[in-house]
């Protein structure tokens, strides 16, 4: 924090807390982005700390408390302003998970509102694309789940987003999940399974 000049300490304690966060520190990195939160409140730097902390606790298996983060950002900062833009998706996705109709209509209105937004890569199309086909598959809807898994299987193999960032907007996704899609694509209706999270977020990150 000595090396870190004021009008920057809250990116730089974000930061540090992403870097041990990879590292596989989580409580440090908790601490830290809690700290942005006591000392810094008002910062830009709070907005993606409040997602940052969402994402580890439903990491973590503490779905509700995810849920509270990503609701508290997305009522005070609904234009979600320097933050992923993906806190809509990651909302939907444990509404989703939860298989009953109120929570269902809620995250395909969240859904709505993420691809309205556009501007998303390629790995987020991806992840926002499974998450229609869960809830088509609760509602036994074939053809969206077609239709949705067609344009994901698209986006598998594309190229990267940046050329000086070859990994960012790349699909990071596993054989179990592409043959799924695969089935999907050809018309193989498929009735609600365990949620499936083969992407990783750690690729979603904008620091």
């Amino acid at each position: 924090m000595r090396r870190a000049r004021s009008h920057n300490k809250p990116q730089y304690l974000r930061i540090k807390g992403l870097a041990l966060a990879e590292s596989g520190d989580t409580p440090a990195a908790v601490q830290l982005w809690k700290r942005v939160l006591a000392e810094y409140p008002s910062s830009l730097d709070a907005w993606p700390v409040r997602e940052h902390l969402g994402d580890v606790a439903r990491d973590e298996g503490r779905p509700d408390e995810a849920q509270r983060w990503y609701r508290e950002l997305l009522e005070l900062n609904p234009a979600l302003k320097a933050t992923t833009h993906m806190l809509e998706v990651s909302l939907a996705e444990i509404l989703i998970a939860n298989n009953n109709e109120a929570e269902r209509d809620e995250a395909m209105r969240l859904l709505q509102s993420a691809i309205n937004r556009g501007g998303l890569l390629n790995d987020q199309l991806f992840r926002w694309h499974l998450a229609l086909i869960e809830t088509a598959t609760q509602l036994g809807d074939a053809e969206t789940q077609r239709r949705a898994a067609r344009t994901a299987l698209s986006l598998v193999g594309r190229g990267p987003a940046f050329t000086r960032h070859p990994t960012v907007g790349m699909v990071n996704t596993d054989d179990v999940t592409i043959q799924r899609l695969r089935d999907l694509a050809d018309g193989t209706p498929q009735r609600k399974k365990a949620h499936h999270r083969p992407w990783s977020r750690r690729n979603t990150h904008r620091t």
